[in-house]
C-alpha cells in the first residue's frame, strides 16, 4: 500500500515512474511512515507521509539533488482539472499559517507545492514539536483537514537521514515539480462562465 503511495507522490511531483522503482527502506514513527525508493538511474526519492482510512494523505517528498521539499496533498475523491492553481493554507498548532499556491496533478487527485530553503528550518522546528496540523482550502468547499503529528520528531530524523543518502545518489541537481488536488473539491468554479458545474457536497 505504501509502495503505491510512493509511486503516486513521484507522479504528482512530475517524476516519471520507472519499472525498476522499488522501496528499499520503510520505517514508521507514530502516525507517520518514511520510505526511501530507488529509481534506477535516477536519484533516490524520500517520502514522509500519513493517510486516513477515507483516502486522504499528506506527503513530504525529497528527490536527491533537489533544493526544496515537495509536498503532495491528495484525496482519491478529488477530480481537479490538471494544472489548475489552487491556494492552500496550512498551520501547526497555534502558529502563523503558511500559504501556498498548489498545482493540480495530471490525474486530478493531488495538489503539489514546495517548501523552499528560506522557510525549511522554521517548518522543520514546528513539524518536529507540533501536535496537530490543519490544512484548509480557501476557494473550494472542501472542509479543513487535520492530521496528528504524533511521531513526527523521530520521523523527521529518519527523513533527514534519507535525504543524505538520496543526495549521494544524485548526479545532477534536481528541481521539485508540480502539485495535485481535491475530494469535496478544494478549488472554486472557473471565472465568469455561464452556469459552472457545482462541486460535490462536503461530507
Amino acid at each position: 500500500r505504501q509502495g503505491v503511495a510512493v509511486a503516486a507522490a513521484a507522479a504528482a511531483s512530475g517524476l516519471e515512474a520507472a519499472a525498476q522503482d522499488r522501496v528499499i527502506r520503510r520505517e514508521t514513527s507514530g502516525a507517520w511512515q518514511v520510505e526511501e525508493s530507488a529509481r534506477g538511474s535516477e536519484p533516490n526519492l524520500c517520502m514522509m507521509s500519513s493517510s486516513t482510512p477515507d483516502g486522504r494523505s499528506f506527503a513530504v517528498t525529497f528527490l536527491g539533488g533537489a533544493n526544496a521539499l515537495t509536498v503532495v496533498v491528495s484525496s482519491r475523491g478529488w477530480r481537479i482539472p490538471s494544472g489548475l492553481r489552487v491556494p492552500i493554507r496550512y498551520w501547526i498548532d497555534g502558529n502563523t499559517p503558511w500559504n501556498a499556491q498548489a498545482q493540480a496533478s495530471r490525474d486530478g487527485q493531488a495538489l503539489v507545492f514546495t517548501i523552499g530553503r528560506d522557510t525549511m528550518a522554521e517548518w522543520e522546528r514546528q513539524w518536529r514539536l507540533g501536535a496537530v496540523m490543519t490544512i484548509s482550502f480557501p476557494q473550494g468547499n472542501e472542509a479543513p483537514w487535520r492530521f496528528t503529528l504524533t511521531g513526527t520528531n523521530a520521523a523527521t530524523s529518519l527523513f533527514v537521514a534519507c535525504m543524505g543518502r538520496a543526495n549521494a545518489t544524485a548526479r545532477a541537481p534536481g528541481a521539485p515539480s508540480q502539485p495535485h488536488g481535491g475530494p469535496s473539491q478544494p478549488f472554486g468554479a472557473p471565472a465568469p462562465q455561464p452556469a459552472p458545474p457545482a462541486g460535490p457536497p462536503t461530507k
